[in-house]
């Protein structure tokens, strides 16, 4: 799913996002959020952020920062997060990480537990 904050009126942004997507042909939940209320609810200090949510809806890592998650670090990135979640759920796991930028590799604890809902202001797009 993406949530984007682009500013302007519905019609502008909803064009804009819905030829982004047409053009990347994204497949997944794109919703807009121009009063950023989202970014606000969920301590979003930068763009893009990227959360992974736990089929509970809960975050269990987060990356501020441009990603190339289809890179081979990448990858090995979220197959670690999918190897730790199992982990977690069986109760040997470690706890949730912030992927930080500029620092790679190193892994820091979520500083908040949060479940993941999609806030009343979004528009489906």
């Amino acid at each position: 799913m993406a949530i984007s904050i682009d500013q302007g009126s519905d019609e502008k942004v909803g064009k804009l996002v819905k030829s982004y997507v047409s053009r990347k042909k994204l497949s997944f939940l794109n919703l807009l959020d121009p009063t950023s209320s989202t970014a606000a609810q969920y301590g979003v200090s930068g763009v893009p952020t990227n959360f992974f949510i736990n089929p509970q809806g809960k975050i269990i890592a987060f990356a501020t920062g441009y990603r190339e998650w289809d890179s081979e670090t990448g990858l090995l990135m979220i197959e670690q997060l999918l190897s730790s979640e199992k982990a977690t759920k069986t109760g040997t796991g470690p706890a949730p990480v912030a992927i930080r930028s500029g620092r790679a590799g190193r892994r820091d604890p979520i500083p908040f537990s949060l479940t993941f809902r999609i806030p009343d202001p979004v528009t489906t797009i």
